[in-house]
């Protein structure tokens, strides 16, 4: 790639051009990772995608693994039906006792992280369709809420006390929620 600076008057002008281009590629590289198709493809899998608030978690042995049921408050159905106001998500991974299990690219749902889901029905629980790329965190912006893939995240390993479970993303990054909203509603229609 090459970024071309037109030849103007020095000063103002010129800077104004320079901050453009610059906001340009970052626009590129932060949006990158939410590529179209890779959200189509989730949108085409779930069945149902909502926007959610992890309000606890439980983690327990299923023969030789450690799962965990996430009991998750739904604060929006984007698409899809889900009946309740809670459901439970039930993943790989998690803290039993002094073990833990970390699942290389497994879904990670800090309680009280606002996020939207991917979601799969399992009976009467959920999966999160492709484990963590079905995952997104939406934090507050500087012109409202933006959605950043949690992949694009780093989580300390489950078990590990931190001073907050908030997590922060990278200054910023994100897509803002609305037109995440508006496009992932284009794909399900």
């Amino acid at each position: 790639m090459r970024l071309v600076i037109p030849a103007g008057n020095e000063g103002e002008g010129r800077n104004k051009d320079i901050l453009c281009a610059c906001l340009a590629l970052l626009f590129c590289f932060v949006t990158l990772p939410l590529r179209a198709e890779s959200l189509e493809v989730l949108a085409l899998k779930a069945d149902a995608i909502a926007v959610i608030l992890p309000a606890k978690k439980v983690s327990y042995w299923e023969e030789k693994v450690i799962r965990t049921r996430a009991t998750l408050q739904v604060r929006q159905v984007i698409a899809g039906r889900i009946e309740t106001k809670t459901i439970n998500v039930v993943y790989d991974g998690g803290v039993v006792g002094k073990i833990g299990l970390v699942v290389s690219h497994g879904v990670r749902l800090p309680v009280g992280q606002k996020s939207i889901l991917f979601l799969k029905r399992t009976g009467k629980d959920f999966t999160v369709v492709n484990q963590q790329k079905g995952v997104f965190f939406v934090f507050p912006g500087t012109n409202g809420e933006v959605v950043v893939p949690a992949e694009a995240i780093h989580l300390p390993p489950p078990g590990l006390r931190v001073e907050s479970s908030r997590v922060m993303p990278p200054v910023g990054t994100g897509m803002p929620l609305n037109t995440f909203i508006a496009t992932l509603q284009e794909f399900r229609r």
